[in-house]
C-alpha cells in the first residue's frame, strides 16, 4: 500500500523502504599481502593510478637506457679523443726539438761560412767602432808608460758557466764545462765562444785559444769570430783540450770569453788551475 505522506510502504507496517547508497569503493582494486600466520593487510588501489604508473615507467625505462647508452658511448669517444690529443702534443714537442736542432746546425754553418769570408773580421771591427760612441782619448803625459788597453765592458745576464771541470796532466789541460742561458724570457742565446789557457814562462804571460785564433796585449781574442759557435737554450756542454808542450810553462788559470753574434762581450771570467801535488 502507498502511504501519500511516507513515501513507499515498506515490508512491514509503518516502514518505508529507503533508497541504497552508492557504494565508492566498487571502482577500485583491492591487493592484500600476506605476512605471518594470521596477519593480512589491504589495501585499495584505483585502477586509473594504476594505468599511469605503469605507463610512465613503460616511457620512463626506455628513455632512461637511451641516455645512459648516450653518455657511455661519449665518455668513451672523449677518451678516444683525449689519448690523440696526447699523442699530438708528444709529436708536437718531438718536432719542436727537431727544428731547434736544426737551427742550431743552421746558425753554425752560417757562422763558419762568415768566418770563412775573406774581411769578415775587418768588417766586424769597423761595425764595432761605428757602434762605440766618440770622444777624444788624452794622450799619455810625458815619462809615462803606456798601458794595455783595459777589457772592453761585459754585457751581463746572458750566459753563465757552470760544472765548471780542469784536469791537468803532465802539462796536458783538459776542460769542461756547461754554458748556460740565463738571460730573461725563452729566447736562445748565440754566439762564440772562447777558451784561454794562461801562465808566466820566465816572467811573461803567454796565451794559447782553443779553438783557434790570437790574443791581444789585454788577454783577450782579437777575433770573436774565431770562437767557437753556439746557440743554447737552456744549457750546452762545452769541451777544449790543450796538449802538453809549445815551449809554454806551467798552465795557471783558463779564462772563459763568450761574445754574442754582434761581437758584444757577455762573458769574461777566469778559473784557477790546480796541479796536482
Amino acid at each position: 500500500m502507498e502511504d501519500p505522506e511516507r513515501g513507499v510502504e515498506g515490508p512491514g507496517p509503518g516502514r518505508p523502504v529507503k533508497p541504497k547508497a552508492k557504494d565508492e569503493s566498487s571502482g577500485r582494486w583491492t591487493i592484500m599481502v600476506m605476512g605471518r600466520v594470521g596477519k593480512v593487510r589491504s589495501f585499495k588501489v584505483s585502477p586509473r593510478v594504476l594505468f599511469w604508473t605503469l605507463l610512465f615507467l613503460l616511457v620512463y625505462l626506455p628513455v632512461s637506457i637511451f641516455v645512459v647508452n648516450q653518455w657511455v658511448e661519449l665518455r668513451r669517444e672523449v677518451k678516444v679523443r683525449q689519448r690523440e690529443i696526447d699523442r699530438l702534443e708528444l709529436e708536437l714537442a718531438k718536432a719542436e726539438r727537431t727544428l731547434f736542432k736544426f737551427q742550431q746546425h743552421v746558425t753554425l754553418l752560417e757562422s763558419y761560412i762568415n768566418s770563412m769570408e775573406p774581411g769578415a773580421d775587418e768588417r766586424a771591427a769597423r761595425a764595432r767602432e761605428e757602434t762605440e760612441p766618440e770622444g777624444e782619448e788624452d794622450p799619455p803625459e810625458s815619462g809615462e808608460e803606456e798601458t794595455p788597453a783595459p777589457p772592453e765592458p761585459v754585457v751581463r745576464d746572458l750566459v753563465d758557466v757552470e760544472r765548471m771541470t780542469i784536469d791537468e796532466k803532465e802539462g796536458a789541460v783538459q776542460v769542461s764545462f756547461n754554458l748556460t742561458n740565463v738571460a730573461e724570457g725563452e729566447e736562445p742565446v748565440s754566439g762564440y765562444v772562447h777558451i784561454l789557457l794562461t801562465g808566466e814562462e820566465n816572467g811573461s804571460p803567454w796565451w794559447v785559444v782553443y779553438p783557434r785564433g790570437e790574443v791581444g796585449e789585454n788577454g783577450i781574442p782579437e777575433s770573436y769570430r774565431k770562437g767557437q759557435p753556439f746557440i743554447i737554450q737552456r744549457f750546452k756542454p762545452i769541451q777544449g783540450r790543450f796538449s802538453a808542450g809549445g815551449g809554454r810553462g806551467i798552465p795557471e788559470s783558463v779564462r772563459v770569453v763568450v761574445y754574442d753574434d754582434a761581437g758584444r762581450l757577455i762573458y769574461n771570467e777566469a778559473f784557477e788551475v790546480k796541479h796536482a801535488s
